[in-house]
């Protein structure tokens, strides 16, 4: 790929595509190119309000290899972001992703995962979302 061997280069598409790849490399056992994306990825996305989902992403990552403490610091200088939101569809992956953590808002993330799945799976008439959340408790 281009872009992901740095031959060629795009304003946008590396910010949402890194924490696809971070995830993606890892479930792969590439963890050295998962590491990378990471690197590379998440200071474009850190505390970017329209880029949340990546940032889940990357969270969900951090919890993957097992880096708790990182994964709470990416949590913390984005909850202010998410926050801001009016439960749109990458405030619930923030929080979702987030309701593994364990940390001082555990319960908090916990709810609002909890509260912005019931909505969404109640739109799309599933029980989709919910379903995540079950299989993480």
């Amino acid at each position: 790929a281009p872009i992901l061997s740095g031959r060629q280069a795009c304003a946008e598409v590396p910010h949402l595509t890194y924490g696809h790849t971070a995830l993606s490399y890892y479930h792969l056992n590439k963890r050295e190119e998962a590491q990378n994306s990471f690197e590379l990825g998440y200071p474009m996305v850190k505390k970017r309000i329209s880029l949340l989902t990546t940032v889940s992403q990357f969270i969900t990552y951090r919890l993957l290899i097992d880096n708790q403490e990182e994964a709470v610091q990416v949590y913390q200088e984005n909850q202010k972001i998410a926050s801001e939101l009016e439960g749109d569809l990458s405030t619930l992956h923030f929080y979702l992703a987030s309701a593994g953590l364990k940390h001082e808002k555990q319960e908090d993330c916990l709810a609002q995962a909890t509260t912005l799945a019931q909505k969404f799976d109640e739109r799309n008439q599933n029980t989709y979302y919910q379903d995540i959340l079950a299989k993480m408790q």
